[in-house]
């Protein structure tokens, strides 16, 4: 399976010649908002779920002591970077929003870079993880309970508050509601993100200049075979842009010897 990250033709040159994926910052994403609205829905559900273990309960487990993720200020102090990718081919929403390219990635691939360590051996600040962006609350929801509620049915069950690592985890999760919630108006996108978070004074940080701001954003290396395909979208130029798009993908065989799908 593939998925699809659009782009413009200055961000698909660096991940073709130098094998490297740009993750932004999620405070200058168009809808970081949605991050503050998820987190804190998710932290309104966990907290439910403990208010319903100690009902008639002689044990009262006191709720998660949540960092505050209800301020553009404090969203701004995190390094979460988030690269998006969509499951859609070829969506028009896509090409008219993020630019006229689609790189495709091999899903099974990345996740499994994920679940292997790849990108905690880069940096060990890295913190990886790609889901499915949640459109609704119901699949939200349904999600984002199973790991908290397993930690809360343990500590209720052994009569005990929370340790700092679990409450720490409680709050990751929380946070990771905030990263999968989309408003249920671009469900047709199909999204998913990779979110990596790392500390706040990793050298991997860089900055770019983005419609006239300084963006925050990290470069992390992919392996061989990872990028599958490219599409060249609807743009004034389309037959000039496949031409060049083509000797890239033969550049790059004879050079290289790393072949790609579409040319």
């Amino acid at each position: 399976m593939e998925i699809y990250h659009y782009t413009d033709a200055e961000a698909l040159k660096n991940i073709m010649f130098n094998n490297e994926l740009w993750l932004s910052h999620i405070r200058f994403m168009n809808d970081s908002s949605e991050l503050l609205v998820g987190a804190s829905k998710a932290k309104g559900w966990i907290n439910k779920y403990v208010d319903k273990k100690n009902e008639g309960s002689s044990f009262i487990l006191e709720k998660p002591d949540y960092r505050n993720t209800e301020s553009d200020a404090v969203l701004s102090s995190r390094n979460i970077m988030v690269s998006s990718f969509c499951k859609a081919k070829d969506l028009l929403s896509q090409w008219v929003t993020y630019g006229n390219y689609a790189l495709g990635f091999d899903f099974q691939m990345m996740a499994k870079l994920i679940n292997e360590g790849y990108f905690f051996n880069i940096d060990n600040t890295f913190n990886a993880f790609m889901s499915e962006c949640s459109y609704s609350d119901e699949s939200l929801k349904e999600w984002i309970m199973n790991n908290p509620r397993k930690i809360i049915d343990k500590a209720f069950r052994e009569k005990r508050q929370f340790s700092e690592d679990e409450t720490h985890l409680i709050d990751r999760f929380a946070e990771i509601a905030g990263i999968q919630y989309k408003h249920d108006g671009f469900e047709a996108e199909h999204e998913l993100r990779l979110s990596i978070h790392c500390h706040m004074l990793s050298d991997k940080v860089q900055y770019r200049v983005k419609d006239g701001v300084l963006m925050p954003y990290i470069k992390v290396p992919i392996p061989e075979g990872c990028l599958k395909s490219v599409l060249v979208g609807p743009q004034r130029n389309q037959q000039r842009a496949y031409d060049g798009m083509k000797r890239i993908v033969r550049d790059l065989k004879v050079n290289k010897n790393r072949s790609i799908k579409g040319f």
